[in-house]
């Protein structure tokens, strides 16, 4: 797999495109006729998770589409996103939504319809992800990415094994790796953690598995370095001033890379599945633009491009074969048949259900 140094190293040469053949001898889809979005300017305004897009794509859109200016902004929980969302005019004409957020979205006027013939490489979207129950058409979000939540785990710090959410909420393990284990700083997916911890499922509308996992994060918190961000233990994890942390599967590919002592694990009990995905918010100021860069990024070899920087599986059926051997088979980013048969989505809630959640929340983070 190329190394994200070895990327930005072809990335100097000429742009994104010129990166693309550089680095494994990509193809660009032909299309036909010209690029979507080819003569649209003004600027694009973009939202995204931070350490989660190839940069250097940036310019390569700009020298394709003549937009003049791109104001790339990054943010650290799902959280943050919907606030923004909440906020229309959100100040953003693109930004990354995960599965869960989407229908609400929809509901709430947030985001706007997807006009598909601004985007004819949906035909390219792997099967797996049409008919998804979010947005079984894409008629308001595209698939960026997907992964899954485990536990990054630094094997030359850590004292003892990790091979469970059961070892994160163990007070021996948590006493002898004080101050050096963290959650995310994210409400449904460290639920989620305790919830799997205690055999009940990540979507559920009892208040009393709510509770029993809020008394097992108030139990763990005091062991905790924080409730951590992924710019956070991108840092801290490698270098090993922290020993395990709650983690996205892509960040950890990506600190693998510097520290080979970093490891990622699914837990035995399950984990988080998710998708991310490309949504155009109301009152985006160039919808148009935001347009052609979805359908750019699902240009295949943008997309294997990416999806080898930021170390997470994509969905565009042409690219998987174009990734390395050692991209599609490595389990830490394209999990295994008995792995995934324990991964488990979040789900949209009910306005009452969500309400525990965010009072168990409000707790658990006060505490």
């Amino acid at each position: 797999m190329v190394t994200r140094r070895e990327f930005l190293k072809v990335a100097g040469i000429a742009g994104a495109g010129a990166a693309a053949g550089a680095a494994g001898g990509y193809a660009f889809r032909a299309l036909s006729g010209p690029l979507p979005g080819s003569a649209i300017g003004g600027e694009l305004a973009i939202y995204n998770w931070s350490y989660y897009l190839f940069e250097p794509l940036l310019d390569e859109f700009r020298r394709q589409t003549g937009v003049s200016a791109i104001r790339y902004d990054t943010f650290e929980s799902g959280d943050q996103v919907w606030q923004a969302l909440q906020r229309a005019p959100s100040g953003y004409d693109l930004v990354l939504l995960v599965d869960r957020y989407v229908p609400e979205a929809v509901a709430q006027g947030y985001i706007l319809p997807i006009d598909a013939r601004n985007v004819p490489n949906l035909d390219l979207v792997l099967p797996t992800f049409e008919d998804l129950a979010y947005d079984p058409e894409h008629s308001h979000s595209v698939p960026y990415v997907w992964g899954t939540t485990g536990i990054g785990v630094n094997t030359a710090a850590v004292a003892g094994a990790v091979t469970s959410w059961a070892d994160l909420f163990d007070v021996p393990f948590l006493q002898a790796n004080f101050k050096k284990v963290t959650m995310l700083d994210d409400m449904r997916e460290t639920l989620a953690a305790a919830l799997l911890l205690l055999g009940h499922g990540v979507n559920t509308t009892v208040a009393a598995d709510l509770y029993e996992a809020r008394d097992r994060l108030i139990e763990q918190k005091p062991y905790l370095a924080k409730y951590a961000s992924a710019a956070e233990y991108m840092a801290a994890l490698p270098a090993g001033d922290w020993a395990a942390s709650h983690a996205w599967n892509g960040d950890v590919v990506q600190m693998r890379l510097g520290a080979p002592q970093v490891h990622y694990v699914v837990p035995t009990e399950g984990a988080v599945l998710w998708v991310d995905n490309f949504v155009v918010p109301a009152g985006a100021r160039n919808k148009a633009a935001a347009e052609a860069f979805i359908n750019f990024m699902l240009e295949p070899a943008n997309e294997t491009l990416n999806s080898e920087y930021i170390g997470y599986p994509n969905a565009n059926r042409l690219s998987y074969d174009w990734l390395p051997e050692s991209f599609r088979t490595d389990p830490a980013i394209y999990p295994d048949p008995t792995t995934m048969a324990k991964l488990r989505p979040l789900q949209e809630l009910d306005p009452a259900t969500l309400a525990v959640y965010e009072a168990v929340w409000q707790t658990v983070s006060q505490a």
